[in-house]
C-alpha cells in the first residue's frame, strides 16, 4: 500500500486538472478544424462567400445597430 502525502495528492489533482482542460480544449480545436474544413468543402462545391471587407463593414454596423443583418453570401 502506498500512502501519499497531502502535497502529493495536491500534486496529483493539479495534474489531472491540467491534463482534463488540455483534452478539453484537443477537443475544442477538433471541433473548429471539422467546422472549417465543411466551410471550405461548401464553398468549393459552391463559390458561395463574403468577402473580409463585407464582414469588416458588417462588424462596424453592429456597433450602432446589433441587429443589423449578416452579409448575404454571393459568387
Amino acid at each position: 500500500v502506498m500512502v501519499l502525502s497531502y502535497e502529493d495528492g495536491i500534486d496529483f489533482l493539479e495534474k489531472k486538472r491540467i491534463q482534463q482542460e488540455f483534452e478539453a480544449e484537443l477537443e475544442t480545436e477538433r471541433e473548429m478544424f471539422e467546422v472549417a474544413a465543411e466551410a471550405l468543402r461548401h464553398y468549393q462545391e459552391t463559390g458561395l462567400h463574403t468577402t473580409h471587407e463585407e464582414m469588416k463593414e458588417w462588424a462596424r454596423k453592429l456597433i450602432t445597430n446589433p441587429n443589423e443583418p449578416m452579409p448575404k453570401c454571393h459568387k
